[in-house]
């Protein structure tokens, strides 16, 4: 079942059907409001798929109880209700095997060539500024800024060596003239050698705000996905001194940094979908379910194997009622009760003593 949002403030009322298209053709492509309502739009499909699979995967009494599970799954783990519908989709049906993900379909950390400085499994945010000291380092730069591609808009996480009024200026307008802004649009690296002479920042708020930052040359290295080549990130290194382009050592340095920024960042956006996915088996096993006939519970749930809280030992899947090897078993199974239950009922000495008397 499809939900339908009301969206304050973008849907508009028009009173002919030629009134809304003109107002579609001049709306701006860029604007946030319509991007994220053509988003919305276009994950209802996913998410009414994945709930239905939810409720049939584990006996689930409606598609609340499954959307539910999906959103608090999608919550805490810190992923997108869309997203992790897709994975639910893709990701094969769980087994017996506790947990569900893993080995190949939940590969460890990858390797990077610069250091980490945080044990453990440290947070994107703080991967890029580490990636963007190394950045630094390679350049020989002065200052620098990593920068996360968020739908359409790049937002800051981690910047050295630069003053706040440039900050905000990053945080604000990183407009289609800035190079972080050039590089995540046209996916290769952008170099300015002197802003105060670059046809692509002359009299911009860019120029203004680098120039009055002291900083005279500016290069941004987009940090591509390896599987389908999107950006995820920007990399910059700023100059204090013009005229300075990067060596092809430093490229290759560059390149190298931010491919192996790409491939963690790649990593642990799936990782946190396949954590998510978890939650979801974990919450649909536990989740109520609705009741049968004479107050029982409802089916059980697919692909718990057996171990599900509250089942019998002996109880068989439904799709395996009907295998030979299992009614084998199970008349084994029977079998073998019988015969322990006469022989309990022949030497039972109650019963043999009233046999007696």
């Amino acid at each position: 079942m499809l939900r339908i949002a009301r969206v304050d403030d973008v849907l508009d009322v028009h009173e002919t059907v030629a009134a809304a298209r003109t107002f579609a053709r001049v709306a701006r492509e860029d604007d946030p409001c319509l991007v994220d309502l053509q988003a919305k739009l276009a994950t209802r499909p996913v998410i009414a798929q994945a709930l239905g699979m939810l409720v049939e995967r584990y006996r689930l009494a409606d598609t609340d109880v499954a959307h539910a599970v999906l959103r608090t799954a999608s919550q805490k783990s810190n992923v997108r209700m869309a997203d992790l519908a897709r994975a639910l989709l893709d990701l094969p049906r769980p087994g017996t095997a506790r947990p569900w993900l893993t080995g190949t379909l939940r590969p460890g950390q990858p390797p990077v060539v610069f250091p980490l400085r945080h044990q453990g499994l440290p947070a994107p945010r703080r991967v890029l500024d580490d990636a963007l000291l190394a950045s630094i380092l390679v350049a020989e730069a002065d200052a620098g800024a990593a920068q996360t591609l968020l739908r359409t808009r790049l937002r800051l996480v981690a910047h050295h060596g630069l003053p706040q009024e440039f900050l905000t200026h990053l945080s604000h307008g990183d407009g289609p003239e800035t190079t972080c802004a050039s590089a995540a649009r046209q996916l290769h690296r952008v170099v300015v050698p002197d802003v105060g002479d670059s046809p692509a920042l002359n009299h911009t708020p860019t120029q203004e705000a680098l120039l009055a930052s002291g900083i005279h040359a500016v290069q941004s290295t987009p940090v591509r996905a390896p599987e389908d080549g999107r950006c995820l990130a920007v990399l910059s290194t700023h100059h204090h001194f013009s005229g300075h382009t990067p060596t092809a050592q430093e490229t290759a340095a560059l390149d190298r940094v931010a491919d192996d920024t790409a491939r963690w960042l790649e990593w642990r956006e799936r990782d946190a979908l396949l954590g998510a996915a978890e939650r979801v088996l974990r919450a649909g096993l536990r989740a109520p379910r609705p009741a049968r006939p004479g107050g029982l519970s409802g089916g059980d749930p697919v692909g718990c194997g057996g171990r599900c809280p509250g089942r019998s030992a002996h109880a068989v899947p439904v799709a395996e009622r009907s295998s030979p090897v299992v009614a084998l078993r199970d008349v084994h199974h029977l079998t073998t009760t019988s015969r322990h239950s006469a022989k309990n009922r022949r030497f039972d000495p109650v019963l043999h003593g009233a046999a007696a008397a």
